[in-house]
């Protein structure tokens, strides 16, 4: 019963979360000073791990980009990320001039795991329902199971649609 109550301010809290982490990921798409960041370390790390079985990757994890903020030369006063964003200026300088479209979302931080747990969640209270349903006698007198019918395949199927 509290599920039921609850529902529809979780479904509309969780489909307003998944949109925030959707247009967050477009704009990443979309970051054109990221994306040269990305180009050029792939290539300097290609360049030298030639020799290696490590030379000619496609991707790496994103947590390598931090590492290149601990990779310093010239006696240790320029790190790898500063020579890469100097490599961007003087090549592409229109990605360092690019700048993001302001939107209602920025500086908003939902985590894939939050948003995986809230889904989760939604889905073991429906699953309950559902058991609970099924353990009901059909033609009982138990209004129980019409009662959650109807709420059960509404829910049910927004949840298909968000994931």
């Amino acid at each position: 019963m509290k599920f039921k109550a609850d529902y529809p301010e979780m479904q509309s809290e969780f489909s307003q979360k998944l949109e925030y982490f959707t247009v967050f990921f477009k704009e990443v798409r979309e970051d054109k000073l990221l994306l040269a960041i990305i180009k050029y370390c792939l290539s300097i790390g290609n360049v030298l791990n030639a020799e290696g079985p490590r030379g000619g990757a496609y991707a790496f994890k994103l947590d390598t980009l931090e590492k290149c903020f601990d990779i310093h030369y010239e006696s240790d006063r320029k790190t790898l990320m500063s020579y890469i964003l100097t490599l961007i200026k003087t090549n592409d300088p229109e990605a360092v001039n690019w700048r993001p479209t302001t939107s209602e979302y920025t500086g908003l931080i939902i985590s894939y795991q939050t948003l995986a747990g809230d889904l989760k969640s939604m889905k073991e209270s429906l699953s309950l329902i559902h058991k609970c349903m099924d353990e009901i006698e059909e033609g009982s007198e138990d209004c129980m199971q019409e009662y959650f019918l109807k709420f059960y395949m509404e829910a049910t199927n927004d949840t298909k649609k968000l994931t």
